[in-house]
């Protein structure tokens, strides 16, 4: 991934920050906390590498009244006429008129 980033010449620091999100359909570390935010560390010296990647683990289970607890709660719909996000509810409409109907 790194090679696609930076140009010959460039170092290293200046590549960009990357995030890579992973939607988990059960509350993994059991916590009911929204996002679990992992980093990597240098174990040795105890802090952070700080190399720019960063991982998200997004709680499939989560409900809430935020924006993420309401895509969450829409992810797991199977009715258009129960989801909260518009955009989501047009296109699960037509998936199901197009595409899983015939």
């Amino acid at each position: 991934m790194d090679v696609e980033n930076l140009h010959s010449g460039q170092e290293f620091k200046e590549l960009p920050d990357t995030y890579t999100i992973f939607i988990i359909k059960k509350d993994f570390y059991e916590k009911g906390e929204p996002v679990y935010l992992i980093e990597r560390i240098n174990l040795a010296a105890g802090n952070p590498f700080g190399d720019g990647e960063h991982i998200l683990y997004v709680n499939g289970e989560y409900r809430g009244e935020s924006n993420l607890g309401k895509l969450m709660h829409d992810f797991n719909c199977t009715q258009a006429a129960d989801m909260h996000f518009e955009l989501m509810a047009e296109r699960t409409r037509y998936l199901k008129e197009n595409l899983l109907m015939k």
